[in-house]
């Protein structure tokens, strides 16, 4: 028997359903080591609940996503963040339609760049929620570890540093009928995304964009790479690789010159995958992404 590309992709994404069905207790990330928040990635975006959860009659989920300080204040809805500020924070997935006989969620907070990364930690979640590290993509969701009846989520998360600019919130929500398999549930086609803006600091969106490329990219491990950059101030520059969460890996400060400025970075030590480097000093920064063989 023959297949074609097309059918085995869609004999994988029939097999990856199935898991998700049959393993929705434990959330996208602790079964299938992806992220399912239609985020953008460094290769293209996230797939979305509502790939696999479908078919049911409680329509699109609808979600809210509320904040509160130190877990006391009453929770209200937020346009910015305070940089090192811990939230607690609370998501409810409902619908419009009826009850579900159960409820998850999947939520991830990235900056709100090109090539984005995560921003800030999530911690501390509640009796039915989890902090998840998907394998994929190596970013942290929090998401729920079991079939919930209560369709309210609470965890922490604290805003990244200063200087991080605006960030993106991306939730989705998973309405499911309790029976087994992802027939008859609905899950988020719509990601809700929320943006919040650094309150008091530069942003990134600030930042002057620099032009300049990689080369060799790809690249085998222990090779030179050369970063290729139009430098408009000589000065002092950050340089970094990161992996695609936004951990930091390797840093060194650099003095560039100003005009075209050629730059060294060691790979020896890194595996294969995908990476991403960062340079910025003096109001400019760039965010190349570097493949390792």
């Amino acid at each position: 028997m023959n297949f074609s590309i097309s059918n085995l992709q869609a004999l994988a994404a029939l097999l990856l359903c199935t898991l998700l069905g049959f393993a929705f207790s434990g959330g996208s990330t602790e079964t299938t080591g992806q992220g399912a928040t239609g985020a953008p990635t460094a290769d293209g975006f996230e797939r979305k609940c509502g790939n696999c959860h479908r078919g049911g009659n409680y329509g699109e989920p609808e979600l809210e996503v509320l904040f509160a300080l130190d877990g006391n204040d009453p929770a209200d809805a937020l346009t910015s963040y305070v940089p090192g500020q811990t939230y607690r924070v609370s998501l409810t997935v409902g619908s419009t339609v009826q009850s579900a006989a159960g409820y998850g969620f999947q939520l991830q907070v990235l900056t709100d760049q090109e090539l984005p990364l995560t921003a800030g930690t999530l911690s501390d979640p509640a009796d039915g929620s989890q902090v998840s590290e998907a394998t994929a993509t190596m970013r942290n969701y929090v998401e729920q570890s079991m079939t919930s009846t209560d369709s309210v989520f609470t965890f922490t998360w604290t805003a990244p540093a200063a200087g991080t600019g605006s960030v993106n919130i991306h939730a989705v929500g998973t309405l499911v009928n309790g029976l087994d398999g992802a027939d008859g549930d609905n899950g988020s086609n719509t990601p809700l995304v929320l943006k919040l803006s650094e309150e008091g600091a530069t942003s990134v969106a600030d930042f002057t964009p620099l032009s300049a490329s990689m080369s060799p990219n790809p690249v085998f491990a222990s090779t030179q790479v050369q970063v290729n950059v139009e430098i408009e101030q000589g000065g002092t520059y950050q340089l970094g690789i990161h992996d695609l969460s936004g951990k930091q890996l390797r840093h060194t400060a650099v003095e560039l010159t100003a005009g075209p400025v050629t730059q060294s970075i060691p790979t020896d030590g890194l595996r294969a995958g995908a990476y991403l480097v960062t340079l910025e000093g003096r109001g400019a920064r760039w965010v190349g992404k570097l493949l390792v063989r």
